[in-house]
């Protein structure tokens, strides 16, 4: 089951690379022949290199966004027109952000769910929403100081609040009082300004 979660967001995090770029019928495609890859790839990664990687977070976002990014180059169109407004609309921001609180609440358990015994499973759910929480802080902080006028940008908190989940998933269980101040500044090091 969690493979199969593994693989869903795989392609989930491609689909958001390659939004806009591809047909629904290409995005079938590339899901079906990504799924097996990406299932390829985990097992050499965890199993044969013998990576520890608790979270799936090296799988699962950097080979969903590497494949994207390739998957961007190959099929580039050479006559795309640029548009200069390219900004957010409001409904898919609140959409957007309803998908971003419900990420929010699900991480810590994708993160948790592989590691054995019980208190490490414990202290990966702390420490994710101690990441979490602080990637929060960290993002509207941030947010509103890189903005001209103060406000908060709604782009930057879509994508950052779930940084420190993504960053600390590798060694989340670890125990608290080693990784209490690393997973509080991970955010800061995934902030990124657009």
């Amino acid at each position: 089951m969690m493979c199969a979660d593994a693989s869903c967001a795989v392609v989930l995090i491609t689909m958001g690379v390659l939004l806009g770029r591809m047909t629904p019928v290409q995005f079938l495609l590339l899901a079906f022949f990504e799924t097996s890859i990406s299932v390829l790839v985990d097992h050499i990664v965890v199993n044969i290199l013998h990576v520890n990687d608790g979270g799936r977070s090296l799988v699962v976002h950097a080979f969903g966004a590497y494949f994207g990014l390739a998957a961007a180059l190959v099929g580039k169109k050479k006559n795309v027109m640029e548009m200069d407004e390219q900004g957010s609309i409001h409904h898919s921001d609140l959409f957007s952000m309803i998908g971003t609180l419900l990420l929010w609440v699900f991480f810590p358990s994708f993160n948790a769910a592989v590691q054995e015994p019980e208190d490490a499973r414990h202290r990966a759910i702390m420490n994710t929403y101690l990441a979490m929480a602080s990637g929060t802080v960290t993002t509207f902080i941030l947010s509103s100081f890189v903005d001209n006028l103060g406000r908060f940008n709604m782009i930057h908190i879509q994508s950052s609040t779930l940084s420190g989940g993504v960053a600390i998933g590798i060694w989340m269980w670890t125990k608290l009082e080693d990784l209490a101040w690393q997973s509080m500044n991970f955010p800061f090091a995934t902030f990124r300004k657009k």
